[in-house]
């Protein structure tokens, strides 16, 4: 397949490689005639925490894959704010891994099924053309194609190339990897530390694919800060835990949240993954492109047999899926708790243990079994202080935008 494919699929991370491979099953023909452009060589380095939520493990196990990179195991959840600390224990909650030994391992999975990925093929330019499109490339002929699929990350060149509304990009991250210290929790605990209000996103504590005597720290921080803001932060976090910073090399990384009423497709065209918007609260990204990808592929077969290649519903697609249901309901939390009501969500958080341990069993990808009895109980007193709070973020969370 060298100047022509029905779809080409821009980027060969989680999102553009779990598209490629579940179109496999949804649609072998299709496949067979789809090609995917990757800019860098394997393997690549990402700036990524890399942790993977138990429901984006269950993902890979679904199309036959297991885990196929080494992995740290991640079995409790830490969250500090608001002068306290709140921990829910779930076993096999998820994982951490390297992006970019995770990234290579799918790109080798995807080869050996079959399916034809070119690296180092930067996309310079899209045309529309009588027949789809043609897509020029920095190296090489360009290649022609019925349909393209942006999975080319938050600063996504698709987006751009097609024509989609200017938007700056929701938030930025950086991380180091660290020794691990005698206070950090337990190697297989995540910690989000919300600790400095005035901070409008968080720093982490994370176990590390390094071993288990080594740790991955960063800050997340939403929207664009001030110049070198991002580093300060990051010191901060870093004295605080006793580390001195100029000893560590860092990598960071932008982040597009989910915005549900902004489009993701033109016709011909559709966006997944990060490329799209994954999650406003936490920058949690890897499990959503995987799920991206997951969704696209029914889609794509559904709309290439019915020659549909408008794709104009790609967005209430997302927005009406599992997946669109917990983006739409994560934007609507980070709203609440980033806003001016924060301390009133963290006091109802730290009060009620319950409400961490609910979303630490959605994160592992279970079904919630926490009792109502349990919930109430910890809730009433909460509700009796915070009621007006607690209503508007318990409606925006069962009825998000």
């Amino acid at each position: 397949m060298r100047g022509r494919a029905e779809l080409v699929i821009v980027g060969g991370g989680p999102a553009g490689l779990s598209t490629a491979l579940h179109l496999l099953e949804e649609s072998p023909g299709l496949a067979e005639r789809t090609l995917i452009l990757e800019r860098e060589r394997y393997p690549r380095p990402k700036s990524c925490a890399g942790v993977i939520a138990g429901r984006g493990v269950q993902i890979l196990e679904r199309l036959g894959l297991g885990l196929p990179v080494p992995s740290a195991p991640v079995n409790g959840m830490l969250l500090s704010l608001g002068g306290k600390q709140v921990r829910a224990d779930e076993p096999e909650l998820g994982r951490v891994v390297r992006r970019s030994e995770l990234d290579h391992a799918l790109a080798r999975e995807a080869v050996r099924r079959g399916l034809a990925l070119r690296e180092g093929a930067r996309v310079t330019g899209l045309e529309r053309v009588s027949a789809g499109f043609r897509i020029a490339l920095a190296e090489g002929d360009p290649i022609e194609a019925r349909a393209v699929v942006g999975a080319d990350g938050a600063a996504s060149a698709i987006r751009r190339l097609a024509g989609f509304p200017a938007e700056w990009l929701l938030a930025r991250a950086i991380e180091v990897d660290t020794p691990r210290l005698a206070g950090d929790p337990p190697a297989d605990v995540i910690h989000f530390d919300f600790s400095s209000p005035e901070l409008d996103g968080y720093a982490w504590d994370f176990p590390s694919r390094g071993g288990p005597e080594r740790a991955g720290r960063g800050v997340y921080l939403l929207g664009r800060g001030r110049a070198g803001e991002l580093r300060t932060r990051l010191d901060a976090h870093l004295r605080a835990r006793g580390l001195e910073p100029g000893g560590f090399r860092s990598s960071q990384a932008a982040q597009r949240g989910f915005e549900p009423h902004h489009p993701l497709s033109r016709p011909g065209v559709l966006l997944v993954g990060e490329a799209a918007g994954i999650d406003s609260v936490t920058g949690e990204g890897i499990p959503q492109a995987l799920a991206y990808g997951a969704l696209a592929a029914a889609y794509l077969a559904e709309r290439f047999r019915a020659g549909e290649l408008g794709f104009g519903d790609w967005l209430e697609r997302v927005r009406a899926s599992e997946l669109g249901r917990r983006l739409r309901m994560l934007r609507a939390s980070a709203r609440i708790f980033y806003g001016p009501r924060r301390p009133q969500m963290e006091q109802i958080i730290a009060g009620a243990p319950s409400v961490l341990k609910l979303w630490a069993q959605g994160f592992a990808g279970r079904p919630r079994t926490l009792g109502a009895r349990r919930l109430l109980a910890e809730t009433a007193p909460l509700l009796a202080r915070h009621g007006g709070v607690l209503l508007r973020a318990l409606a925006a969370l069962v009825l998000p935008d």
